[in-house]
């Protein structure tokens, strides 16, 4: 098992031995403790994807600044395929704070709270549309 797995593979277990923690005493939390204890945790993940992809960025540009030199493209190519490792750890936390996020919406349904709707990708749509259609 590489490094960077067991690494992965720590923090996914201490996340979800936190969530089991949380599941089992669900007797006497409340609906609100549970959320802020999804939300710490997303947060956590959040953080480490963020790290993750801040050093697949280092080595991708590493490795393209490496390619150049003849007598470094074993080095180039390394690094690319660190570049490549973090990336996927990276989509691997985010698929933990996918699970999150649905037992956070789940809690919150039980409740008849309203779930917040992410309108990140509408601005991103209304952006375009009103940078390539609207007249000034």
């Amino acid at each position: 098992m590489s490094k960077i797995s067991f690494h992965f593979l720590w923090i996914v277990q201490v996340c979800c031995f936190s969530i089991a923690s949380c599941q089992i005493t669900s007797q006497t939390l409340t609906y609100q403790e549970k959320i802020t204890q999804i939300d710490t945790n997303i947060k956590k993940l959040t953080n480490l994807k963020n790290l993750e992809l801040a050093k697949a960025a280092r080595a991708q540009d590493q490795g393209d600044r490496l390619q150049f030199n003849s007598n470094n493209i074993s080095d180039a190519r390394r690094y690319w395929q660190e570049a490549e490792t973090s990336r996927e750890i990276a989509d691997r936390y985010q698929l933990e704070i996918n699970k999150l996020n649905a037992q956070k919406a789940a809690i919150q349904k039980e409740h008849g709270i309203e779930t917040p709707i992410d309108n990140s990708s509408a601005a991103l749509s209304f952006g375009y549309f009103e940078q390539n259609f609207l007249i000034e």
